[in-house]
């Protein structure tokens, strides 16, 4: 009930940081520039996480069941991708159509939020009610990304778009 409270109290959901004038856009794109646009979305996330196993909430149970703040340092490898992921989209150009502005602002968005979230759960010592926060946030983050590879599906198969298996796109598709 107390935990239940605390969620009600409004910090449930991390307001985006980002907005479509924080990047860079290109203009007229063929379906070859959104192809290579959305490989490279793709290689930005494999290049990044792709020696990241296992997730957060697993490396956060495992922190407070065996009670050792050193484990905390476990939560730097997402950290460090979640920033340079949202450096990288940050400095990725994405085509001027509204489908695809909108696929790159709710990824760099999302990757803001988990990096947010684990910074928050990082804090399962010193600030426990924060860490609660983290997690919440991270959940609903994650029901984000579930959204970020559906609308990244349709986008494919709306433009027709299709990927070879060492393709960036692929990386997101699997």
């Amino acid at each position: 009930e107390l935990i239940g409270n605390i969620f009600k109290s409004g910090e449930e959901v991390l307001k985006d940081e980002f907005t479509k004038s924080d990047f860079n856009k290109f203009g007229q794109a063929t379906k070859e520039d959104k192809k290579e646009y959305l490989n490279r979305l793709g290689e930005i996330l494999k290049n990044n996480f792709e020696n990241v196993k296992g997730n957060e909430l697993e490396v956060l149970f495992k922190v407070l069941e065996s009670g050792n703040e050193e484990e905390l340092k476990k939560f730097d490898v997402y950290l460090s991708s979640y920033k340079k992921t949202v450096a990288d989209l940050k400095n990725l150009a994405a085509p001027e159509d509204k489908d695809y502005l909108n696929l790159h602002l709710l990824l760099i968005n999302i990757m803001r939020n988990l990096e947010k979230s684990v910074e928050a759960m990082k804090l399962a010592f010193s600030d426990p009610l924060k860490m609660i926060f983290g997690a919440r946030w991270y959940l609903n983050e994650a029901e984000r990304w579930q959204k970020f590879e559906r609308d990244f599906e349709v986008l494919t198969v709306k433009d027709g778009i299709f990927f070879e298996k060492n393709e960036g796109g692929s990386f997101i598709l699997k």
